[in-house]
């Protein structure tokens, strides 16, 4: 019971630490998106656009120490949430009124999009693949240096070229 309330009054005091942290500059977030959409009701201007320049303008806050980590938590996940809020918005019915031609469009952008994260991933993965290649013979090199200090060169001499030719 004890250890479970110490675990739930250092959850708090975390929460609260980063809440400290985040504040002030999530409410320089705040405060951008509402100035944009009273520009933007006012004057006929686009929201985004208003808070896009806004936030140019505001820029320098995020070098600041106070503002820097709760701007960058609002524009890492809550604009993240945004997006995706936004992007529930579509509908089956908003698909079919562009037409066959622009879904076939979507769907191969969006095909194209998976596959390019993929080959990087892949390409990633082969290049991590040829560096633990490369560290595994470097290991052989030496294992085999010590056992042919030992004399135990010729039996594996021969092992080794076989290894090889399999692994290739």
């Amino acid at each position: 019971m004890n250890k479970t309330l110490l675990t739930m009054t250092s959850s708090c005091q975390h929460m609260a630490s980063r809440l400290k942290l985040y504040f002030p500059g999530v409410v320089i977030a705040v405060l951008v998106a509402l100035a944009a959409q009273f520009v933007a009701e006012h004057y006929g201007a686009p929201a985004m656009l208003m808070a896009l320049l806004f936030g140019i303008t505001l820029n320098f806050l995020s070098e600041d120490a106070p503002t820097a980590d709760g701007i960058g938590f609002a524009a890492r996940s809550v604009l993240r949430f945004g997006v995706a809020i936004l992007g529930a918005r579509i509908s089956v019915g908003m698909l079919a009124s562009l037409g066959w031609g622009m879904i076939a469009l979507l769907v191969l952008g969006t095909l194209v999009a998976i596959m390019g994260m993929v080959a990087d991933l892949v390409g990633a993965n082969r290049k991590l693949l040829e560096e633990n290649i490369l560290r595994t013979r470097k290991l052989e090199d030496a294992l085999w240096a010590l056992q042919a200090q030992n004399g135990q060169a010729a039996d594996l001499k021969e092992t080794r070229a076989k290894a090889r030719k399999n692994a290739a």
